[in-house]
């Protein structure tokens, strides 16, 4: 059986700069490791301006947004992107999943795909 991939979360309440530390992970791994690496948000984030994700130290990222309803949306995105880079992605990152649906072919069953 082939090995999954490795799924990282930050979780807390609000203000516990969840976002900040997606971020710095984000550049870090694109600046100083050379990855390759995508972010995506759902659209109902007006948190963050259109198309980033916005870290509460003034620090932000460009993100993919997708319709919260439509979360498969992302594996289309994801091959795209992964066709035009002529490689796959080393890590992706996702931005208030609390806004994916639990239910139907939802954010979770993505993610599962992902790993596999």
């Amino acid at each position: 059986m082939a090995e999954r991939g490795e799924l990282t979360l930050f979780i807390g309440n609000m203000f516990a700069r969840k976002t900040d530390m997606l971020v710095d992970e984000y550049e870090e791994l694109k600046e100083h490791g050379r990855k390759r690496v995508l972010a995506f948000k759902p659209e109902a984030d007006k948190r963050s301006e259109k198309g980033f994700i916005n870290a509460r130290r003034g620090k932000r990222i460009p993100a993919q947004e997708v319709p919260e309803l439509k979360p498969k949306i992302i594996l289309r995105v994801l091959k795209r992107g992964e066709e035009k880079e002529g490689a796959k992605f080393d890590a992706l990152f996702f931005s208030e999943v609390q806004f994916f649906p639990a239910k139907g072919f939802g954010f979770f069953e993505v993610i599962d795909r992902l790993l596999d």
